[in-house]
């Protein structure tokens, strides 16, 4: 709830005899703007639970938004410094490039099996926002990722449209002139 400057709220707590010990909580954040509010999910997307080529992807995505955000802003979020936004991009590149397969797709956990056009996709999104974001990314897994898109839809093995589409915004943001 956001109330204005002189206004005065009352909370209404449940009875002693009402609440069981160690079962719950209650906590009030006072904050003088919404990133108060939202501090504790920015941490969580800086650093998702789960270490699978989708989730590794998102907190990747989620750090650089971040990073753009804080510095278009200015704000200072405490606690949320840019070198550790630096190094869990870092991180997640490092994951996703050990995930890649030997055709050049990815699959969730990494290998040469389960290997999907769409999360294959997402990946390389993801990296091309780091790119532009500022972040170094190995050329070669760029290259072999696009390779393994563009073969995937030349040879007709992506049957949904949707994933076809995505497919082709992947390969014009990689700069694949040739569709």
């Amino acid at each position: 709830k956001t109330i204005d400057k002189a206004q005065t709220i009352t909370l209404a707590l449940p009875a002693k005899n009402e609440i069981i010990p160690t079962t719950g909580e209650v906590r009030l954040l006072v904050s003088g703007g919404t990133i108060g509010a939202i501090k504790d999910s920015l941490f969580f997307l800086m650093q998702y639970p789960y270490g699978c080529s989708e989730q590794t992807t998102s907190t990747m995505i989620s750090n650089i938004v971040l990073s753009k955000f804080l510095k278009q802003s200015g704000i200072n979020v405490f606690g949320v410094k840019q070198e550790t936004i630096n190094a869990n991009v870092s991180k997640a590149l490092a994951r996703l490039y050990t995930y890649q397969s030997d055709r050049g797709g990815w699959s969730l956990w990494g290998g040469n099996e389960n290997v999907e056009p769409y999360l294959t996709s997402y990946v390389l999104t993801g990296m091309q926002q780091a790119r532009e974001a500022g972040f170094t990314i190995d050329t070669n897994v760029l290259e072999k990722g696009r390779k393994y898109l563009r073969g995937q839809l030349d040879n007709g093995s992506i049957g949904q449209v949707d994933v076809q589409a995505q497919v082709l915004a992947t390969l014009l943001s990689l700069s694949d002139t040739n569709l």
